[in-house]
């Protein structure tokens, strides 16, 4: 699988851009569906599992440059990172073999096991919209964007609830 990917250039693995702002709509969309899903698990049940997660890690942080680090790792580095194993490399491979619907499934399961722990469930959801999204914009670039703003907005509402 990964032979097929590394022998082609970059354009392979999804880094295409048709259409800016179809690309980025649909990015904040997906984004905000996800955020909207957790507040609402949240409301109903009390459960957050990406804040708890995220304040149990901030905690551990003494300096203003570990929030920094921490930020840019959880917002940029693991999203980009993430993105390019899942829907760059791993999600093509399963399309031409199993179809759209599958590889979709496979590449999420994926997803979510790889983060494991108390919202597995929860991230295989999200790897679901990321999944659709790639599927409709051919974009690894709309995936990365709209996984930086729901890891964007999960820090904020992890932020809020750890200072207040």
């Amino acid at each position: 699988m990964f032979k097929f990917k590394i022998k082609q250039n970059v354009a392979a693995l999804g880094f295409r851009i048709y259409s800016p702002a179809k690309q980025i709509s649909l990015s904040i969309g997906v984004a905000i569906i996800c955020y909207l899903i957790v507040v609402a698990l949240y409301l109903l049940f009390g459960l957050n599992p990406d804040a708890f997660y995220i304040i149990n890690a901030v905690k551990k942080l003494n300096n203003i440059w570990y929030y920094i680090t921490y930020s840019f790792a959880v917002i940029i580095s693991g999203p980009f990172v993430e993105e390019i194993i899942f829907r760059g490399i791993s999600y093509s491979p399963y399309r031409k073999k199993y179809g759209p619907l599958i590889a979709i499934i496979l590449t999420s399961s994926l997803f979510s096991l790889i983060h494991g722990g108390f919202g597995i469930i929860l991230i295989f959801v999200y790897g679901i919209f990321l999944g659709f999204l790639y599927e409709k914009t051919e974009s690894i670039i709309s995936c990365f964007l709209a996984h930086c703003i729901l890891n964007l907005l999960l820090c904020l509402t992890a932020f809020f609830q750890l200072f207040s």
